[in-house]
């Protein structure tokens, strides 16, 4: 079980929306937060790689795939370019992990991540989410959903 009190549960999800805000992504911005086994925390949002600029083309049609990093990648490069481990650790996101970010929580070691619940229905991110929940539980990561404010989640 995850020592981790439930206040420092709540306070890395207000982290995340905090740092949500930073995305320049103009469809959804994501924020992560990322609290390590020795306590530490990371938090990053869905952005642009480090160097890479801020391009209006960039934006354009699936240019947000292609061009920006998710935010719970984001916060575990972060984490490996400060040379932490990230073993043992949980992370709060404000969106559901898509695949890639569901494969890197699992090879991380991540143990536990909060986030909204997926919405299985969606016709864009759907099956993909169905995915997601399942590289996620056969990974070991619990998963705890949370609910997020109407003005949060849209998008």
């Amino acid at each position: 079980m995850l020592s981790t009190s439930r206040g420092a549960q709540m306070t890395d999800m207000l982290l995340a929306l905090e740092v949500a805000v930073q995305s320049p992504n103009q469809v959804r911005q994501v924020g992560a937060c990322l609290r390590l086994k020795d306590g530490t925390v990371i938090t990053a949002c869905n952005t642009f790689p480090s160097g890479v600029r801020d391009l209006p083309e960039r934006h354009e049609g699936d240019g947000r795939f292609v061009w920006m990093e998710h935010a719970e990648r984001h916060a575990i490069f972060a984490a490996a370019r400060q040379g932490h481990a990230t073993a043992g650790a949980r992370l709060a996101t404000t969106f559901f992990p898509c695949i890639d970010c569901a494969r890197a929580i699992v090879d991380a070691g991540i143990t536990c991540v909060e986030t909204p619940a997926p919405a299985f229905e969606d016709p864009v991110w759907g099956h993909a989410f169905r995915r997601s929940s399942v590289i996620l539980e056969e990974g070991g990561v619990e998963v705890r959903q949370v609910s997020l404010p109407d003005r949060v989640t849209a998008g």
